[in-house]
């Protein structure tokens, strides 16, 4: 493992004598990093966004699930120029992020520090680097700490899966995985990235949603959580939980593994959590027979000793569905 370069905090960065050094506070340990140029095929737009914070004095990283689907299209010799990029800005403020922004600009809540930004089309999603802190019920009970120094392992450790808990940077290709994303996806596996995990029920969702699209299998540690949180499901709304499982049903390619992960890893004693009549009516009931899913008009059907990915799909008459 070696260091990266690195300039006490206080003194400026970079200069004449040292352009390509970073502020103390902003060092990254190259032993969870690797350097992957050209990982991301980026628009003009993007490339537009790139520039005029790098130009503000900031490193913005491109995060999430374009890292992701970029690290599996890779692996496929593929290369991919997604449309939605979410960015995590470091070394610049909050005022300094809004007065960079190229485009069509919109801020959620100045305490959250997060952006959108809207050019020919294409949408971005700016954010600082953040500590949330549990405050109470749902997706409004956090209290939000923005800091454009937060140290990356830190920082990633608030989003919900390993293999979404990656950051690129375009400028040198530098892959920054402080929680071992890429090789969780390499291996096939969905882990949650922290402890942080539990604040919000509705990443058990995503996880059954995730399974589904690309096929992982729930790691033990995960599939304990899941079950530990049932308590908590009665938190979802509506619209958050069709909102996964419309998700599930057209992207999904394995759905049996969202079945599997539904009802053997989350477990059907956790049935119980979901009844709640506004929300999700006896899901889990049904599928330990038939292993179905009836879903936003489609009745998903895995058929007893089918592989992984096999499944029948067909359209079920309105009066069938649920919600109405």
């Amino acid at each position: 493992m070696t260091f990266q370069d690195r300039q006490p905090a206080g003194i400026p960065t970079g200069g004449e004598f040292a352009p390509g050094i970073r502020p103390e506070s902003d060092v990254a340990l190259r032993g969870f990093n690797d350097l992957m140029p050209d990982l991301i095929d980026l628009t003009p737009e993007t490339a537009r966004v790139l520039d005029a914070l790098r130009d503000a004095g900031g490193r913005p990283l491109i995060v999430g699930g374009a890292v992701r689907d970029a690290l599996i299209s890779r692996s496929r010799g593929e290369t991919v120029a997604p449309k939605d990029i979410d960015l995590k800005v470091y070394g610049l403020s909050r005022e300094e992020v809004r007065d960079a922004l190229p485009g069509d600009v919109e801020e959620f809540g100045q305490a959250f520090g997060v952006f959108n930004t809207r050019i020919n089309g294409q949408d971005f999603d700016v954010a600082l680097p953040r500590r949330d802190n549990k405050t109470g019920e749902g997706h409004r009970g956090f209290v939000v700490e923005t800091d454009p120094n937060l140290p990356f392992d830190e920082a990633f450790a608030r989003r919900d899966f390993t293999m979404n808990s990656m950051g690129w940077d375009a400028d040198d290709g530098e892959l920054i995985d402080p929680h071992g994303g890429r090789a969780d996806l390499e291996a096939g596996i969905l882990r949650h990235t922290s402890d942080k995990f539990s604040e919000d029920p509705m990443r058990v969702l995503r996880g059954i949603q995730f399974s589904g699209r690309f096929g992982l299998e729930l790691a033990p540690e995960t599939a304990a959580l899941f079950r530990e949180m049932a308590p908590s499901f009665h938190e979802l709304n509506r619209s958050g939980i069709w909102g996964q499982f419309r998700k599930l049903t057209t992207k999904g390619t394995h759905i049996s593994k969202a079945l599997e992960a539904l009802h053997q890893r989350v477990g059907r004693n956790t049935s119980r959590h979901w009844q709640r009549p506004a929300v999700y009516p006896r899901i889990l009931d049904g599928i330990p027979r038939a292993r179905s899913l009836s879903i936003s008009g489609w009745q998903a059907t895995r058929l007893p000793g089918s592989p992984a990915g096999t499944v029948s799909m067909r359209k079920k008459p309105r009066s069938w569905c649920w919600p109405p």
